[in-house]
């Protein structure tokens, strides 16, 4: 990683004139640098971890998967930053991020570990040996990743909107981009993952977010959310996120935060997690969202 002015060429050197400019506006109306970079770890096409406290840069992470795809790094760049620009837009105390404590924790794994030992598959492995210990690493990764789903998905939504109003040349790698993560989505069946309410509501988010989305970008909604249409329990909880979102202005952070309010609520996670003040919050990556 390179502060900004000491950056790796590849990226000072290839970021379009408007992506350059974008960062300045950033870097100026936040007074913090941008920190670029490839992070060879990271399995998601990009995350922004925001500056605040002991932080004194945001900082923008690339999946090596595009590191020499400059044409999607424009639109990772634009993502990115547009993440940046609505989190400072508001007021300090109006920046609010999500924070999970160990009661919490325990709360969701519990009702997870509940849920796979009532189905059919959980019934099976119930007398095996050390069940209780195997499931517990996986139930925190499932904790995890669903919080940090509804937390990133939500705000994910007016950015991709505002890209296509504001950066229509971008629209070939937004697209491509996407696609490319939709069909890394689809390809674990439904039936072979072990808690299924949750999988059910992970994947009503997935779908929610590429329908709207399409629908910016000028695609057919119904023909992107298509691998999803014959799991009727995820289309009907992924019809009932659409209309959340499309009856929320998304005008600002404030809005933002109130459509992962709503989401949570809808899918019964809400008490999974609590919002707090960016600056406040206890977490190293409380804040972070990944594309």
């Amino acid at each position: 990683m390179t502060k900004r002015g000491l950056m790796n060429s590849s990226f000072d050197n290839n970021l379009t004139e408007p992506m350059k400019q974008l960062v300045n506006r950033v870097e100026s109306f936040t007074e913090k640098p941008i920190v670029f970079g490839v992070e060879d770890t990271l399995a998601i096409p990009a995350k922004v971890s925001m500056a605040r406290g002991n932080k004194p840069n945001h900082v923008i992470s690339i999946g090596p998967q595009y590191k020499h795809d400059m044409d999607a790094i424009q639109y990772l760049v634009a993502h990115e930053c547009c993440h940046i620009l609505r989190r400072f837009g508001v007021e300090p105390q109006e920046r609010l991020v999500i924070q999970k404590t160990g009661k919490m924790k325990y709360i969701a794994i519990s009702e997870m570990r509940d849920d796979y030992l009532s189905s059919p598959m959980g019934a099976k492995h119930i007398n095996l040996p050390d069940i209780e210990i195997r499931l517990m690493g996986i139930l925190a990764n499932e904790y995890e990743s669903m919080v940090r789903a509804v937390f990133t998905r939500t705000q994910d939504l007016p950015v991709e909107k505002w890209i296509c109003d504001e950066y229509p040349e971008l629209l070939d790698s937004q697209i491509k981009v996407l696609e490319e993560e939709l069909e890394m989505l689809v390809e674990i069946p439904i039936e072979k993952r072990m808690f299924r309410r949750f999988f059910v509501a992970s994947k009503a988010m997935d779908y929610a977010f590429f329908k709207v989305a399409a629908t910016w970008m000028g695609l057919d909604g119904d023909a992107i959310i298509r691998p999803f249409l014959k799991y009727s329990d995820v289309r009907s909880k992924g019809e009932e996120l659409v209309l959340i979102t499309k009856n929320n202005p998304l005008g600002n952070y404030e809005d933002d935060i109130r459509l992962v309010d709503e989401w949570a609520r809808l899918l019964k996670i809400r008490h999974w997690f609590e919002f707090v003040p960016f600056s406040e919050a206890a977490d190293d990556d409380a804040g972070d969202l990944y594309l």
